[in-house]
């Protein structure tokens, strides 16, 4: 965050639905394509034909929520203006009011 590391976040090949065809895949990652500027679209199709796809469960749903609310609250922290110290010790702030009692 702003140049600092705060963390590490890991991820695998795991498709959280099965894509049947050309449009479906494009629809998912034209996106992702033109973003990282991937050249070679059809290998990079060719290569999702690979990726194991798994039906979503409560516990990976979870984590894409627990993941997307980190995301979120970092794209607010970069619109205060304030500093990964700054927000960390305000949180350990709050936790601490919170569970004095």
């Amino acid at each position: 965050f702003r140049g600092e590391m705060i963390g590490t976040l890991l991820g695998s090949q795991v498709l959280p639905i099965q894509l049947e065809n050309a449009s479906e895949m494009n629809a998912y990652f034209s996106h992702t394509i033109k973003t990282v500027e991937i050249k070679d679209e059809k290998s990079f199709y060719e290569s999702l034909k690979k990726v194991r796809c798994l039906e979503p469960d409560f516990q990976r749903t979870s984590f894409l929520g627990l993941l997307e609310k980190i995301g979120k609250n970092f794209t607010s922290l970069a619109f205060t203006g304030k500093t990964w110290p700054q927000f960390y010790k305000e949180i350990k702030d709050d936790i601490h009011e919170r569970t004095k009692y």
